[in-house]
């Protein structure tokens, strides 16, 4: 089965409290699952950004993936991925050594860039993760059934 996940973060402040936003969908682009959570208080966005690809490829297994897509609008971190340019930040080596131990799970794993534009429900997911933390810490931990099934107008997110 071929999956993508397009995946991005929201910090509120660099480091700050961070939410991540997942959409899974099939080759065909009809999604499969969306994944918001909040990952914690001091976290930088290319952390947030490097969890969210983390948190994707886990749930991607989890469902029976053999190939991913990962998109994101995050064009460091995906370089990064493709190993076009070098992770010198200890904290982002850390989380990119996770990735790559993940990726041997699966036949293939490649990484696209995407403007963010193509990218608005996994940045608004992103959002209401971390409005959750912001409005209550006991809805921080909201599980991923819930996130899936609850309704986005709640919370009016651009």
């Amino acid at each position: 089965m071929i999956v993508n996940l397009y995946v991005d973060a929201a910090v509120e402040k660099n480091p700050g409290p961070g939410g991540i936003g997942i959409v899974i969908s099939d080759e065909n682009k009809k999604t499969l699952y969306e994944i918001k959570e909040y990952i914690g208080d001091n976290v930088t966005n290319n952390v947030a950004e490097y969890r969210g690809v983390i948190r994707g490829l886990q749930e991607a297994k989890k469902r029976g993936a053999k190939q991913v897509n990962v998109f994101m609008d995050s064009l460091l971190v995906i370089n990064q991925l493709k190993e076009e340019y070098a992770v010198r930040d200890k904290a982002l080596r850390e989380q990119f050594m996770i990735v790559k131990k993940l990726e041997r799970l699966f036949e293939s794993v490649n990484y696209q860039y995407i403007p963010r534009k193509e990218n608005k429900r996994a940045n608004k997911l992103a959002y209401i993760a971390l409005s959750y933390a912001k409005l209550s810490p006991s809805l921080s931990s909201v599980s991923p059934q819930q996130a899936s099934l609850e309704k986005d107008s709640q919370l009016d997110i651009g």
